[in-house]
């Protein structure tokens, strides 16, 4: 199979994010270095919020939020790099590509650095 499924609300979802990376679109590196700064600005309400939330949960503000903007950013990349199709789309773009009259060295390429991707995210 091309692509892992995962079961949705609206059919399945294929993960696929090499499929449509671009060679203009960076990688994030796995090692993080500290140097970067992000200043934020907010109420007196929701920084005790922020405060009470990494207390409980043991952490630093700056832990916390880093910890949790870092999660919701992989979040948010991860659904804009999912394709959702129902069953019989599948089975259609399957076809497609199983189809074709000639090799294509670069989607063996991609598909072959998605499923190390994947084992590298388990």
């Amino acid at each position: 199979m091309i692509a892992s499924a995962v079961a949705c609300s609206r059919g399945l979802a294929y993960n696929l994010p090499y499929f449509f990376r671009t060679e203009f679109m960076p990688i994030m590196s796995a090692v993080a270095q500290a140097n970067e700064r992000i200043d934020l600005r907010t109420s007196p309400e929701i920084k005790e919020l922020i405060v009470r939330a990494a207390s409980t949960a043991g952490m630093s503000v700056s832990a916390f939020l880093l910890g949790t903007a870092q999660e919701r950013a992989k979040q948010i990349l991860a659904e804009s790099e999912m394709v959702t199709l129902t069953s019989r789309d599948w089975t259609a773009f399957a076809k497609a590509l199983d189809n074709a009259d000639k090799l294509r060295p670069k989607l063996s390429a991609a598909m072959k650095r998605h499923h190390d991707w994947q084992r590298k995210q388990s």
